[in-house]
Parts: structure tokens; sequence; C-alpha cells
């Protein structure tokens, strides 16, 4: 069994994040990404963000890169959109709880 530092970064700095502590724990890495991208306009991603995040939507999200199986630790880094988890992240959670997975 292995460790993974799974992520959801938007702009950049999650992921930098994600990628040190991966280095220095000598973990795999995967990053969660939603279906439909948001915009790049920081402006844009803030409304349509907290117009999720207000109304409870879980973006969808691709399938990941890794069978999360083979994992008996998980690192999950995210940003906080207005005091909550992001959508898409909110998404991989739903997912993994209804496929059972222990994260």
């Amino acid at each position: 069994m292995g460790k993974l530092v799974l992520y959801f970064s938007k702009f950049g700095n999650t992921e930098s994040i994600a990628k040190r502590i991966a280095e220095k724990t000598g973990a795999d890495i995967c990053k969660i990404e939603p279906i439909e991208p948001y915009p790049e306009n920081l402006q844009e991603v803030m409304e349509i963000g907290r117009n999720e995040t207000d109304n409870e939507t879980m973006r969808p999200i691709k399938q990941l890169e890794v069978d999360l199986s083979k994992y008996d630790k998980v690192i999950l880094g995210m940003p906080t959109w207005w005091y909550h988890t992001p959508p898409c992240v909110e998404s991989f959670l739903k997912n993994a709880a209804l496929e059972k997975i222990t994260v």
C-alpha cells in the first residue's frame, strides 16, 4: 500500500503545495479535475463557484488517473471557497463514499 496526494487547484497555489508534499513524502500525486473546466477569469470563477457553493451543486469530475484502492494513506488538498469545500471536491467525496472507498 502507498501514499497519494490528491488535490484540486484552479490557479496553481494548492497544486504547488501538493507537489512539494508528494516530493517530500515520496507519495504519488493526482489532480481532481472537473469535466467542464472553470473559466480562466478570476471574477467569473468567483461568481460560478459562489453560486455552486450556495446551491450545494456538485460539479462532475473526470475519472481519476489512479486506483484509490492501492493507497492506504491519501492526503487531500484543496482551496476553501466561501468557507466550504469546492464543488468538484464534493463530487469526489460523494463518489468515493458511494464506491465505499475509505479516504
